[in-house]
């Protein structure tokens, strides 16, 4: 008996399929056709001397407006775990980022030594780069769902 679920999922993985390009169902196996991306060793972070001298950072985006904002700025300290939270407006740029940073986070607990977040535009933009470059912050950039890097504040939230 042939299950008529797994019959529809197979009539759309074959060889010139637009929708999934690179998987093909055979025989009951799903293979994949395409090139694995490897982008080389994770590598450990160091070990934490001082509180808020390397942070993890994300987005929760999507959100309810409320007072012209629909985002929110995650900060966790790496050691502590401890967290900022800092409301955005909806369309935010690096350069607004950056100055939320600097009066939110850096005012208050000084120089960072590492900043860890996920790969998104708006953490390799020039001006997250001159900011690190001005404090001597060393830019760690995690891997998204990955839980080394991405969970510490994915937790928190």
């Amino acid at each position: 008996m042939v299950d008529k679920e797994l019959q529809a999922i197979q009539a759309l993985l074959t060889e010139d399929s637009i929708e999934y390009p690179g998987y093909v169902a055979t025989e009951g196996i799903l293979l994949f056709r395409g090139s694995m991306y490897l982008r080389g060793l994770l590598q450990p972070f160091n070990i934490l001397n001082q509180v808020f001298e390397d942070i993890a950072l994300d987005f929760i985006t999507g959100l309810p407006k409320s007072n012209d904002k629909e985002a929110i700025l995650v900060v966790v300290d790496r050691l502590t775990k401890y967290g900022h939270f800092f409301a955005l407006p909806r369309h935010f740029n690096a350069n607004y980022v950056a100055n939320v940073m600097v009066q939110g986070v850096i005012k208050l607990h000084g120089i960072l030594w590492s900043m860890v977040s996920e790969p998104e535009k708006i953490f390799v933009s020039s001006m997250w780069k001159e900011m690190a470059r001005l404090q001597g912050t060393e830019m760690c950039m995690g891997t998204s769902y990955h839980p080394q890097t991405d969970g510490q504040t994915e937790a928190l939230i």
